[in-house]
């Protein structure tokens, strides 16, 4: 049902504004997905320069790889969010390889403390997803 994957993008969206991320380590007490997209993609250009120069300088590649794993899954995730308004499953499962890259990306970050400061939001948004893409789609028949 379509009903169901409106249901699913509506927790993402609501998840989007919710904290993340929780600890004091990240300079921050709380961070939502939202300030992290608008610190993103508002410095575009300067991202994307970073990414190049560690692109020709990073022999380990460690770090280029956490770079690209969280763009592209902040990418994913807003597509997904946006897509998943319509009521389809791929919005939902976009948004799904989103969150598999975002998090993948932090453990590499965080490692065995990732799980100790994912906070209300993070989570809320993988239930959505879920949500959306296991009952979204389908139409009227």
């Amino acid at each position: 049902m379509r009903i169901v994957g409106f249901a699913g993008a509506l927790i993402v969206l609501f998840a989007i504004f919710m904290p993340w991320f929780h600890s004091t380590m990240l300079g921050h007490e709380s961070v939502s997905f939202y300030k992290m997209a608008e610190a993103t993609y508002s410095n575009l250009d300067d991202f994307l320069k970073t990414f190049q120069y560690l692109a020709e300088h990073d022999e380990s590649g460690k770090t280029i790889s956490f770079l690209g794993m969280y763009f592209l899954g902040m990418l994913f995730i807003t597509l997904g969010a946006l897509l998943g308004l319509t009521g389809g499953k791929g919005g939902h499962v976009l948004g799904l390889i989103g969150m598999g890259l975002f998090t993948a990306a932090w453990y590499m970050v965080f490692r065995d403390r990732l799980f100790d400061i994912l906070y209300t939001g993070y989570y809320l948004a993988w239930i959505g997803f879920l949500i959306g893409a296991i009952g979204g789609g389908g139409g009227k028949r």
